[in-house]
């Protein structure tokens, strides 16, 4: 095969501009979907409500080890083995809402919320991660969305 046919140099044109044509063939693949050039799905928004995310005084895995025993598991790591939660590799995107609070449970609610934020780093939730437990963590609020989808078709 020779390189001036293969599909990579319609990458690039003179001084390494896109030509027209491409541009605007990746625009139009981007923007002109109602997807907005990806497929995500949204699984759920995470977050601890305010007045429970603030921790002044007390340590943060303590406060859920307490949600733990008070929701009936014997310990933090009780309650992370039982409770459900996503099982896959997630994408986090910041959340300007807090999910619907379930009041008649509350404690169950936090206890889940809790241990699905301490699992999301960055911009991932990973179901594999080390429980890791702080104030940081648990004062943010995130929506959860599965990860592919790209506007590049699979071939």
């Amino acid at each position: 095969m020779n390189i001036d046919d293969s599909p990579l140099s319609a990458n690039s044109g003179p001084y390494g501009r896109r030509p027209p044509l491409l541009t605007r063939q990746i625009r139009e693949s981007l923007l002109n979907r109602q997807t907005a050039g990806f497929d995500w799905l949204y699984i759920e928004t995470v977050g601890l409500p305010d007045e429970y995310a603030q921790f002044d005084e007390s340590v943060p895995e303590d406060v859920v080890a307490e949600w733990a025993v008070a929701c009936g598991y014997t310990s933090l790591r009780d309650a992370d083995q039982s409770v459900q939660r996503p099982q896959a590799l997630l994408l986090c995107r910041p959340s300007k809402q807090l999910p619907e609070i379930k009041k008649q449970v509350i404690n169950r609610f936090l206890l889940r919320q809790a241990l699905i934020l301490s699992r999301c780093i960055k911009s991932t939730y990973d179901p594999d991660k080390t429980l890791i437990i702080t104030a940081r963590r648990l004062q943010r609020k995130w929506d959860l969305y599965t990860i592919g989808g790209f506007y590049a078709p699979e071939y």
